[in-house]
């Protein structure tokens, strides 16, 4: 998944877990193959909608989170299970980190 950094700590947070509870409702896992969840980074709205756009060309089929209670509009995305072979798809996007 890949959120905005320019939100409050506990908003990363929760806009992180709104985005997987929402890919987990559109791409349920039909497997028993375990999942990892590794968040992504991106500075602002803007970047996060270009990223969106972008990695939704490659043909990875993807959820994005509008926060309706708050004034943060698109907050974050994730994605459908991704497999080893489409990971480097989301090389250029900086880790979660917290301080940074």
């Amino acid at each position: 998944m890949i959120v905005r950094k320019d939100l409050p700590l506990h908003q990363i947070v929760v806009q992180s877990c709104h985005a997987a509870q929402e890919s987990g409702l559109a791409f349920p896992n039909l497997t028993n193959e375990p999942n990892s969840l590794i968040v992504l980074t991106v500075d602002n709205q803007e970047q996060l909608l270009q990223a969106y756009e972008e990695i939704l060309s490659k043909g990875i089929k993807l959820v994005k989170f509008f926060e309706p209670d708050w004034d943060y509009g698109y907050t974050a995305f994730a994605s459908e299970p991704i497999y080893q072979d489409q990971r480097h798809e989301f090389k250029s996007f900086k880790l979660f980190r917290w301080g940074e």
